[in-house]
């Protein structure tokens, strides 16, 4: 379910923590989701976005390439 409630400063911190060394990693979610800041990110969308951060920075860590998402 969609919240139009923005992310908190403590889920702000997490996400600015996780993409820390990979500022690609933001500017490609503000472009994909059309927002200005990670502050702007719709708390219903946080986890999501955090996993998947995560995961990315794993496998960069790891040296592995990131598989495109595929638009349905």
């Amino acid at each position: 379910e969609q919240s139009f409630e923005r992310i908190n400063k403590t889920q702000l911190e997490e996400l600015e923590y996780i993409m820390g060394e990979y500022p690609d990693i933001a500017e490609t979610l503000l472009d994909q989701m059309g927002i200005q800041s990670l502050a702007d990110l719709p708390k219903s969308q946080f986890r999501n976005v955090a996993e998947r951060s995560k995961e990315i920075v794993l496998f960069r860590e790891k040296g592995r390439p990131i598989k495109p998402i595929k638009s349905l």
